[in-house]
C-alpha cells in the first residue's frame, strides 16, 4: 500500500510538471498588431477595370491569417494583395489580422490624386 501511495504521488507530480511546462510562446501568445502601407503600381497604373492598381504591403505582426476589405465591395485573404479599383474615388481599406487568440484591425483611407 505504501508503494502505491508513493507511485500515485510521483504520478501526480509528473502530471503537474507536464501541465505547467508549456512554452511561453504556446501559453501566452503575443498579441496581434495590424498595419499596412500601399503604393500605386507603376507598371500597371490603370487596371483592367479602368482604375488604379494598388500594391498592399502587410506589416502586421504575430498574425496567421488576414482579411482585407477594399471598401469597394471586394475582399481578399492574401497576405500582400494587389488590388485594382474601378474608379479613382477615395476608398477606406481595412485589414483584419488574426492568430486564433487575438485580432487587430488597421484602417487607411486611400486618397487618389485628382
Amino acid at each position: 500500500m505504501k508503494k502505491m501511495k508513493r507511485l500515485f504521488g510521483l504520478c501526480m507530480l509528473f502530471v503537474v510538471l507536464i501541465a505547467s511546462s508549456c512554452k511561453k510562446k504556446d501559453c501566452d501568445p503575443a498579441p496581434v498588431s495590424a498595419a499596412f502601407t500601399y503604393s500605386f503600381n507603376v507598371i500597371e497604373v490603370r487596371g483592367t477595370d479602368g482604375g488604379p492598381a494598388i500594391l498592399f504591403d502587410n506589416n502586421s505582426t504575430n498574425a496567421k491569417s488576414y482579411l482585407w476589405n477594399f471598401g469597394d465591395g471586394t475582399t481578399s485573404t492574401e497576405e500582400n494583395p494587389v488590388h485594382t479599383f474601378s474608379n479613382y474615388s477615395d476608398k477606406t481599406v481595412t485589414l483584419t489580422a488574426t492568430n486564433g487568440n487575438s485580432k487587430a484591425t488597421a484602417t487607411v483611407v486611400i486618397q487618389f490624386p485628382s
